[in-house]
């Protein structure tokens, strides 16, 4: 599993770096940790690849606000890697 993986799943609708940070909050954080400095660039790798697009929407609080959603391409690897079989690695076994 990588950062990539869970932000992939977590944008199960549009949301931006934010709200994933938030996400993460509530959700994994008792085993995976990270910091907005780890989310945005992930972010940008994975709109990159092709694998998320995103838009500026208005904010009624501040700047615009990057809102990141899966591409087709990104909901194929998500997939992808959700029917792989698990790596496990050779110091766990």
């Amino acid at each position: 599993m990588s950062l990539d993986h869970i932000l992939l799943g977590m944008l199960r609708e549009p949301a931006s770096g934010y709200d994933l940070k938030q996400e993460f909050e509530r959700s994994v954080r008792h085993f995976w940790f990270a910091e907005l400095s780890q989310i945005y660039p992930a972010l940008k790798k994975l709109e990159e690849r092709g694998l998320l697009r995103s838009q500026r929407v208005p904010s009624a609080r501040g700047p615009d606000r990057r809102v990141f959603e899966t591409s087709e391409d990104g909901d194929e690897q998500l997939e992808r890697w959700l029917l792989s079989d698990p790596v496990i690695p050779s110091d766990r076994i």
